[in-house]
């Protein structure tokens, strides 16, 4: 069955914590856990999309499988296990690709430098567009609104 929310507010729903992370983590968080099976499911969780797992790394497969877009807040050493482990994942095919957008290019660009990576050969300067920064809420919709590739990749990059 279609969800309840049209497009526009789900991308909305997903992106509100930007304004405040707190409240938009804890929010996050207690819709990731109803999704998941570990506590009291809302409303608007159908059936199809309840889901009850023992083992986490089930839990965090069956999620990306169904992601319809991934969004990256500035973090530690788990933000950037969850970061790589999606890109890898849609790098190599294993994953279709969504909007995956990183929120502060500011600090995303200090921490990592991704244009040395690919000088270096570790990632093709293709995997460069796997990803998008972006600065606000607002734009995140835009971006989940006008996305267009769809699909998994036909050839990896370099090989």
């Amino acid at each position: 069955p279609a969800s309840p929310l049209s497009k526009s507010d789900f991308a909305k729903q997903i992106v509100a914590g930007q304004t405040n992370p707190a409240a938009g983590v804890e929010a996050f968080t207690k819709l990731i856990a109803s999704l998941m099976g570990n506590s009291p499911i809302p409303e608007y969780v159908t059936p199809e999309l309840c889901f009850n797992f023992h083992y986490f790394a089930i839990r965090k497969m069956h999620f990306l499988m169904r992601a319809r877009a991934i969004t990256v807040f500035p973090g530690g050493f788990g933000t950037m296990d969850e970061l790589f482990e999606a890109l890898t994942l849609i790098q190599t095919g294993r994953m279709e690709r969504v909007p995956f957008l990183l929120f502060g290019r500011t600090f995303w660009e200090k921490i990592i430098n991704w244009e040395a990576l690919s000088d270096a050969g570790t990632i093709s300067a293709d995997d460069l567009e796997l990803f998008q920064f972006v600065e606000t809420a607002q734009e995140a919709v835009e971006a989940i609104e006008n996305w267009g590739a769809t699909g998994k990749r036909d050839a990896i990059p370099g090989r």
